[in-house]
């Protein structure tokens, strides 16, 4: 698996398609909800470790998203 460049317009993107809160999304990734708020204004960068976390929610969410 190749992890993506995760610009805070891409995990807007995201969070958006999984249809979750900042509050719920960051429970998801294991931050607090300041946390995503500052990834999706560009104000922090994700680490390494949660670039890879977010390329695999993706990648499964496009899984499921094939199923249906």
């Amino acid at each position: 698996m190749r992890t993506k460049d995760w610009t805070s317009d891409r995990i807007r993107d995201l969070r958006k398609r999984l249809n979750l809160f900042q509050k719920d999304f960051g429970r998801m990734i294991g931050v607090t909800e300041r946390y995503v708020i500052y990834l999706e204004k560009g104000v922090k960068r994700p680490s390494k470790t949660l670039q890879i976390l977010l390329s695999m929610i993706e990648e499964n969410a496009n899984e499921k998203g094939k199923e249906k």
